[in-house]
C-alpha cells in the first residue's frame, strides 16, 4: 500500500478552493493546510511566529513608552538619542507585523495556485470536458428557457 500525500481530501472544487482562499486571508497557512497542502503547516508556524513578536514586543512597547514618555517632551534631551531609544524599543513589535504581511502575501500567492489547480463547481463541472481549453458540450437536453 503506497503512503498517501497530503490529506484525505485535496480542494479540487472551485468552492473550496475560494473557501481555503477566504481562511487564508484571514488566517495565513490554514486555507493552505486546509487545502492538502503540508507547506501550510510552515506558513502558520510564522503566523503565529509573528503574531507572538507583535503581541509581546508590543506590549513592552507600551510599557517602555509609558515609563519614557517624559524624555520626548524635554526641549533639551538629545532628538538621535530619543530615536534611537524608540527604534530599540518599537524593533520588535515592526518585525513581527513585517513578518505577518510577508506571510501574508505568500498565503495569498498558494491560494492563487490553489485557485488555478481547482476545477469549476456545480453545473459547469458537468459539461466541461477535462481537456483544458476545449469549450463546454453543449447538448439538446440543457433547459435554457427555465433560468429566465
Amino acid at each position: 500500500m503506497k503512503p498517501r500525500r497530503g490529506f484525505a481530501w485535496v480542494a479540487r472544487d472551485r468552492d473550496v478552493a475560494r473557501a481555503c482562499l477566504a481562511t487564508n486571508l484571514a488566517l495565513p497557512g490554514l486555507g493552505t493546510l486546509m487545502a492538502g497542502r503540508w507547506i501550510g503547516l510552515v506558513q502558520a508556524l510564522v503566523t503565529l511566529t509573528a503574531f507572538a513578536l507583535t503581541l509581546v514586543g508590543g506590549v513592552k512597547f507600551f510599557i517602555w513608552f509609558a515609563a519614557h514618555r517624559g524624555q520626548f517632551d524635554d526641549p533639551l534631551s538629545d532628538p538621535v538619542e530619543n530615536l534611537r531609544a524608540l527604534w530599540g524599543a518599537a524593533r520588535w513589535p515592526l518585525l513581527g507585523i513585517a513578518l505577518f504581511a510577508l506571510n501574508w502575501l505568500w498565503a495569498l500567492a498558494s491560494s492563487w495556485q490553489i485557485l488555478r489547480a481547482s476545477r469549476p463547481s456545480g453545473e459547469t463541472a458537468r459539461h466541461n470536458s477535462d481537456r483544458p481549453g476545449t469549450p463546454p458540450r453543449l447538448t439538446m437536453n440543457d433547459d435554457l428557457g427555465s433560468r429566465r
